[in-house]
């Protein structure tokens, strides 16, 4: 599980790095008055707040299965919607401006071929970022199937008899 986590972790800090920049450069763009365009400031903003978002609750994420085993723990079953709902909403906003910069290189409106390369590249990033979930995920059920290992012993008691 943490070998699957740290590869989450780099894929998260590849699409935090490429969120930023590409917000730095669109605000630079704002300010040269080659853009109007506010929107794609949200959704950048979004894809990063939602990398941030998903880290966290890979981190608890984390420290729940390394408890699993703790008897207190037993029974308890951890919901996987979080991660469905940061994950749907990244992937909405990536494949979102993907589609923008391609209607925009299509209609003649962008030659910006570094957008698009780099909405693509965040389109594959979130791809290996969903597969690292269903991994996770197939994990922890078959963890939670595992027979638990007792901390205790038990002895059975012997049947009473009756008194005759």
């Amino acid at each position: 599980m943490l070998k699957v986590t740290l590869i989450e972790y780099v894929i998260l800090a590849l699409i935090s790095a490429i969120a930023i920049y590409e917000f730095a450069m669109l605000m630079i763009a704002r300010r040269q008055k080659l853009t109007k365009n506010v929107s794609r400031l949200w959704t950048h903003a979004g894809i990063f707040v939602f990398a941030v978002l998903f880290a966290l609750y890979s981190l608890k994420w984390l420290e729940y299965f390394n408890a699993l085993n703790e008897e207190k723990l037993h029974g308890v079953a951890l919901f996987n919607w979080q991660f469905l709902a940061i994950t749907i909403a990244m992937g909405a906003s990536m494949i979102w401006e993907f589609i923008g910069i391609y209607e925009a290189r299509r209609s003649g409106k962008t030659k910006n071929t570094a957008r698009f390369v780099s909405h693509g590249i965040l389109v594959v990033l979130f791809a290996g970022l969903f597969y690292t979930s269903i991994i996770k995920w197939n994990i922890y059920v078959k963890a939670l199937t595992q027979p638990v290992e007792a901390t205790h012993v038990s002895m059975p008691v012997p049947p009473k008899t009756a008194a005759k």
